[in-house]
C-alpha cells in the first residue's frame, strides 16, 4: 500500500496528492504549497501552470 509522508524535504511528487485534494475540496480555488527545504507547486483550474513547475534545487535563504 502506498503511503504518503510529508516532511521538510518532501518533493513536489509527495505534495501533489495533498494539493490536488485541497484544490478539489475548495471548489478548484488556486492552491499553493511547498515544503520547508524544497520549492513548491500551485494548482489552478485542475492543473499546475507551466510557470510554476520548478525543477531546480532550492537553497535556504534564496529569494
Amino acid at each position: 500500500m502506498y503511503r504518503n509522508t510529508l516532511s521538510p524535504t518532501s518533493t513536489v511528487t509527495d505534495l501533489q496528492p495533498v494539493v490536488m485534494t485541497v484544490h478539489e475540496i475548495l471548489n478548484r480555488l488556486p492552491v499553493t504549497a511547498r515544503a520547508r527545504d524544497v520549492p513548491g507547486m500551485r494548482f489552478e483550474e485542475g492543473r499546475t501552470p507551466a510557470h510554476f513547475r520548478v525543477n531546480r534545487p532550492h537553497r535556504i535563504g534564496e529569494g
